[in-house]
């Protein structure tokens, strides 16, 4: 992940509290973290700008609650609440 993100993002990366990733097609990875909250607040005093977070509800229950860091070369990053099949 080092190439990817660069260092900066790779230590924050490797300090979130799960290391849970989800790999996709969708041109970027997702990390799932036990607590949403706790992980936008370090990611943005490290000054890496977390966008806001969405949830997705089906049926008036919660699916997924996310939100997207990007590195400088454009590289997106989900950072996903575990929750539901996001464990």
């Amino acid at each position: 992940m080092t190439g990817l993100l660069g260092s900066k993002y790779t230590s924050n990366l490797s300090s979130m509290t799960s290391r849970s990733c989800i790999c996709g097609t969708n041109g970027h990875i997702a990390v799932c973290v036990e607590n949403w909250r706790a992980e936008w607040a370090r990611l943005a005093s490290t000054g890496l700008q977390p966008g806001e977070v969405k949830e997705f509800h089906r049926d008036g229950a919660l699916m997924a609650r996310f939100f997207f860091i990007q590195d400088p070369d454009g590289y997106k990053v989900e950072v996903l609440e575990k929750h539901g099949r996001y464990r």
